[in-house]
């Protein structure tokens, strides 16, 4: 798979596989095959790889703009502020709010 794929196709991919209960038949792959090739080729599964994307845009909201966590998580996928909260909290090992204390001038 090129770049192109993980950057752009692979994320709304998974979400249609996830949230909207739709198979990867456009591959021509169940969900669950998809999923073992997916961690087999790039070491990782499609949640995780979503995960990553959405935590590095929340870091470049977070640095770039003044929106609000609930903001931010909206624009990310994600359903609420504290949701991201948690996630942000459990990969990167420090709140939101202080990211973006400690990474702005």
């Amino acid at each position: 798979m090129d770049s192109f794929l993980l950057s752009d196709c692979v994320p709304r991919l998974i979400y249609s596989m996830y949230w909207e209960r739709k198979d990867t038949a456009i591959l021509g792959l169940s969900p669950a095959r998809f999923t073992q090739k997916f961690k087999a080729d790039f070491g990782i599964t499609p949640m995780q790889h979503l995960t990553s994307i959405r935590l590095e845009k929340a870091k470049r909201f977070l640095l770039e703009t003044t929106l609000t966590l609930e903001q931010i998580s909206e624009s990310i996928g994600y359903q609420n502020g504290y949701y991201l909260n948690r996630i942000f909290m459990k990969h990167m090992k420090v709140t939101p709010a202080k990211y973006r204390k400690a990474h702005t001038v």
